[in-house]
């Protein structure tokens, strides 16, 4: 009874009236007053070598159900409208029964997503934030939609980033607290002097060690402390993980050591003077090698050791017997390897992963970098948001207790940073200010809960008269338009799935906050006489109210009761 139902609908008859397959691709959103839906004729008509307009014509007197209110042929476009009195009902009834309306099938798919994923050297600051919520957001999504979805966080425990650090508390001593924050001071520290020394070859010993057993304890001491912080950090972000995988299991399981004999077999592995271990790109995956300098991709390093590129071989290996589809979160400065990974492979017969790619976040000032120290931590960001929110929450409602303030503003503080950056377009880089990701106004998460509260506000005083509801009247032009965003939820759900594009969500949410306020302010709802209009519009905030619980939950933002 909604826009996603009409949808699917338009498929199956096209399937069964002319036997073509037509995806949800084919049917567009028409332009506003022309309807719900809008089925372009023009791939039916070349497909059967008729007139699109012809098509259209003759699909208008199909019967397409109760739900469908008007079906109108303009030239080659079939346009459709629902009926919103059955829509709202139905709406009504599903949310009655599951508490909400993301209701979809199972799918009895396993989709692995691996987001974060960041080197275990300190804690998280703003530019590496953009991963997890991205990741955290199209799992919910994806996992609504019917997938069977896990997360994963890849642990870096055996770069050169770890291996500096171990190097200098190996020379200095293991800090007396330590911390995430203390090991990204001793890194940066660390790090400076072995660049101006030049005493690169003393890490990569430390290295060479640790492949062949030494130094495990001391690693893990460094890596699990680091890791206990940043998933700290992620929980207040409402970010978890259903499993930490450590890339040097792979090492020591001897994955990499069958990933080099496999290569090996196939005739691709090739040896420089020093003895270490590469790809020639040009030879085995030429689309890749194309405007490159150098188009050897390495492996293994003269010593011997490792190097990411083969551990990453080794655990997409091992990814893909654990699920059907799976899915990277990655940032674009990482294209080469990601595609690096997807040809081998291609080659080596296994599952090839997805890449959800997303451009940078930088700071006015340019972007930031653990290494040379100009960051802005999550932690601080987090703290910032809640302190401005706590602020805000006790100027506008100064009657409430401090403690139900603090939890209150909690919810819009890691809401305003969730949503802040979620609902930037993936390729669109993002310059991270202050004043944008705290805005309580706006396109922003705080405008939306009170959108919600407001909602809340109204449907508190009506005691659930809507339940009594059987026959609305949807009249209004602000009533329509109220009605048909919220017959799109699912719809919307759906693209955001398929499409791994979280930010859909995102829109929509502060495309229905915005058309409700407009219907909130022009019309009465308590206030109405007529009882059966009364009771409509109290429904009508009921399912709104609910599509946009719905729609934060999909993006990991709890929603506040009060505001």
């Amino acid at each position: 009874m909604d826009v996603l139902y009409l949808r699917h609908s338009i498929i199956d008859k096209v399937r069964e009236r002319y036997g073509i397959e037509i995806s949800r691709y084919d049917i567009t959103y028409p332009p506003e007053g022309y309807g719900d839906l809008s089925l372009p004729c023009f791939k039916i008509g070349k497909h059967l070598k008729r007139s699109p307009n012809e098509i259209s014509k003759e699909l208008s007197s199909e019967d397409w159900g109760e739900a469908v209110e008007n079906i109108s042929a303009v030239g080659p476009y079939l346009n459709f409208s629902l009926r919103y009195e059955l829509g709202l009902l139905w709406a009504l009834k599903v949310i009655e029964n599951k508490g909400t309306l993301i209701d979809f099938e199972r799918k009895n798919v396993k989709v692995l997503i691996e987001h974060t994923s960041a080197n275990p050297t300190g804690p998280l600051h703003v530019g590496r934030a953009r991963n997890p919520i991205i990741g955290d957001s199209i799992s919910r999504i994806m996992r609504a939609y019917g997938y069977d979805v896990t997360t994963e966080y890849y642990v870096d425990d055996m770069g050169f980033q770890v291996a500096t650090i171990l190097w200098w508390c190996l020379k200095h001593g293991f800090p007396k607290e330590e911390s995430a924050y203390e090991f990204v001071r001793i890194y940066q520290k660390a790090n400076a002097e072995v660049e101006e020394k030049g005493l690169q070859k003393d890490v990569l010993e430390i290295l060479r060690r640790y492949e062949s057993g030494e130094f495990k304890e001391e690693v893990s001491r460094i890596v699990d402390c680091v890791m206990r912080d940043i998933l700290s950090s992620l929980e207040r972000l409402n970010i978890r993980f259903n499993s930490i995988v450590k890339e040097s299991k792979f090492v020591f399981d001897g994955s990499t050591k069958r990933v080099l004999e496999e290569l090996s077999k196939r005739g691709i592995l090739r040896k420089d003077s020093t003895g270490a271990l590469y790809v020639e790109l040009e030879e085995v995956c030429p689309e890749i090698a194309r405007g490159l300098q150098d188009t050897s991709m390495y492996l293994t390093r003269s010593d011997g050791t490792t190097l990411y590129a083969l551990r990453d071989i080794a655990y997409h290996i091992d990814k893909g017997k654990r699920a059907d589809i799976i899915i990277n979160i990655l940032g674009e400065d990482h294209k080469l390897e990601a595609s690096f990974v997807q040809c081998m492979m291609r080659i080596l017969g296994k599952k090839v992963p997805e890449v959800v790619f997303y451009s940078f976040v930088s700071l006015p000032e340019g972007r930031m970098s653990t290494r040379k120290g100009r960051v802005i931590y999550l932690d601080e960001i987090l703290e910032e948001g809640i302190l401005r929110a706590y602020q805000e929450v006790k100027k506008r409602r100064p009657e409430i207790s401090d403690e139900e303030a603090l939890k209150i503003a909690k919810k819009v503080g890691v809401g305003a940073v969730r949503y802040g950056i979620v609902k930037v377009q993936l390729e669109k880089p993002i310059v991270f200010k202050w004043e944008e990701a705290l805005s309580l106004e706006g396109d922003s998460a705080p405008f939306i809960m009170y959108s919600y509260v407001r909602a809340l506000g109204i449907l508190n005083k009506s005691k659930e008269e809507w339940l009594s509801l059987e026959k609305p009247i949807i009249k209004d032009a602000l009533e329509k338009k109220l009605m048909k965003q919220v017959l799109r939820f699912r719809d919307v759900v759906e693209e955001a799935a398929l499409t791994r594009r979280p930010y859909l969500i995102a829109k929509y949410s502060y495309e229905t906050a915005s058309i409700f306020n407009n219907f909130y302010e022009k019309c009465p709802v308590l206030s109405e006489s007529d009882p059966l209009r009364r009771l409509t519009r109290l429904a009508l905030v009921h399912v709104t109210a609910t599509v946009l619980k719905d729609a934060f939950s999909l993006l990991g933002i709890e929603m506040p009761e009060k505001l």
